[in-house]
């Protein structure tokens, strides 16, 4: 493991990094001892070093954090659902024991001055095993809880990837529900029963729920809606229109699971990717494609859209049909992490 200093920050730099965490303390020393520690104890962790608040914004403009460790909570807002700075989890590191130490208070979303749960505050001067203890905790990812229907989504920044053949073998093997796809690509291959819903999702007419049954069609035994054909209609979807045809598909009463295949068309507001429970996205290796991936990460670093950068997968789509049954060991093992 090796050490590099970059103006204010120490990045301490691994192999197989997964989780990256930010330590912003006024005492150099504990920060680089606890960096060391949480680096040396799981190769999956890298630990950044900051001198200051500035400097931990700064980085977020470029790059990831999944929490951050401070003892400087000035810009950090207390939102109801944990300790915020630019949208990343902070962990207050407090000098005084729990119990002993004046009530800490963040600003809140709403302006007014917040009381900090004591979840979020950790005693920094206690063994630094304890405290990886509650780094590991804080970061532990649950996955989505889905109590009828779980919407995802397929959708890449890159051409000619796979992003169509993943999305209907998702929908075709759901691993014994019933699934269906959602077609809103750029270009369809085809038409759609009336040329599509849109039109019928944006007025919100009565019935909808009926509507889009009627348009559902079935190919090759998989249960297929074709949203949108035309790539200037796409261009106008909006979040809401995704969360009503979502709602519509779940009072059907028929789907566990709903894939929606993206074109680029729907994406003039990147922030719809976050009607989704999770998002699949097809990736190559080369140059320039790795260029563009970087690109449109940073495009939603800049719109502060770090949750849903959470929910990405990236994924290299192999080369079957999605009848064989490689694409469908494929998607159980994306899915479930079996084959």
């Amino acid at each position: 493991m090796t050490v590099s200093a970059e103006g204010s920050e120490i990045v301490y730099a691994g192999t197989g990094v997964m989780h990256r965490i930010g330590i912003c303390d006024k005492n150099l020393s504990f920060a680089v001892g606890l960096a060391d520690h949480i680096n040396h104890e799981d190769p999956q962790y890298n630990a950044v070093i900051f001198s200051d608040k500035e400097a931990v914004a700064a980085y977020l403009t470029e790059n990831d954090l999944e929490l951050i460790l401070t003892d400087d909570i000035s810009g950090c807002k207390e939102t109801g659902e944990g300790l915020n700075f630019h949208n990343v989890r902070c962990i207050y590191l407090s000098g005084r024991r729990s119990g002993n130490e004046p009530r800490i208070y963040a600003e809140s979303d709403g302006g007014s001055m917040a009381p900090v749960s004591e979840r979020e505050i950790v005693f920094k001067y206690q063994r630094l095993g304890d405290i990886y203890k509650e780094v590991r905790r804080s970061i532990a990812v649950s996955p989505p809880v889905v109590s009828k229907m779980l919407i995802e989504a397929v959708f890449s920044p890159l051409g000619r990837c796979g992003c169509t053949t993943l999305a209907m073998a998702m929908a075709e093997h759901t691993g014994g529900g019933r699934g269906i796809y959602v077609g809103m690509e750029n270009y369809s291959p085809c038409k759609a029963p009336g040329g599509g819903i849109l039109y019928q999702i944006k007025e919100r007419l009565p019935g909808l729920a009926e509507t889009v049954r009627g348009c559902v069609i079935s190919s090759n035994g998989v249960d297929v809606l074709r949203a949108g054909t035309v790539y200037l209609d796409l261009r106008n979807v909006q979040k809401d229109d995704i969360t009503c045809l979502s709602d519509c598909l779940l009072q059907l009463g028929k789907y566990d699971l709903v894939i929606y295949d993206l074109g680029s068309a729907v994406l003039e507001d990147p922030g719809i990717l976050d009607c989704f429970d999770r998002i699949y996205m097809p990736v190559l290796d080369d140059p320039t494609s790795v260029g563009k991936l970087e690109s449109f990460e940073s495009i939603l670093r800049s719109m502060e859209l770090r949750s849903i950068m959470a929910r990405i997968v990236k994924v290299h789509v192999p080369y079957y049909s999605t009848d064989e049954e490689e694409m469908a060991a494929f998607v159980r093992n994306l899915r479930y992490g079996k084959s």
